[in-house]
């Protein structure tokens, strides 16, 4: 069950490129940069779905819109995390949040990221 829920974290915390949300300022390839299949969960959600034969694991890997279900948006409220999308696809928008669950002077930090990607135009 541990294992399972594991997979199904990263399913909902993904972001549009297949990669899981950047809080600071590093960079990484752009996803035109690298296939589908060299992104950074593409592995682990298709291994997950092999494993536990979850069809919307590997509908997000293979980016099979049709197939992804109508909740786009997820909390991890133990966690203090949340993920929360317009739409699933390469156009969805995603903010993607850190709120530390138990706040005190050291925890009071809280951490987003947005995410969005729309391919430019060629010509």
């Amino acid at each position: 069950m541990r294992l399972r829920l594991m997979y199904e974290f990263l399913f909902g915390w993904a972001t549009p490129e297949l990669a899981t949300p950047m809080f600071g300022d590093t960079r990484r390839e752009l996803p035109d940069e690298v296939t589908r299949e060299e992104r950074m969960l593409y592995k682990a959600l298709m291994q997950g779905a092999e494993l536990f034969d979850e069809p919307k694991w590997r509908a997000q890997a293979k980016l099979e819109l049709d197939q992804l279900p109508r909740q786009t948006s997820y909390a991890w409220r133990e966690a203090g995390l949340y993920a929360m999308r317009n739409e699933w696809g390469p156009q969805q928008i995603m903010f993607a949040c850190t709120i530390p669950r138990r706040r005190s002077p050291a925890t009071i930090r809280r951490t987003m990221a947005l995410s969005s990607y729309t391919p430019m135009a060629a010509g």
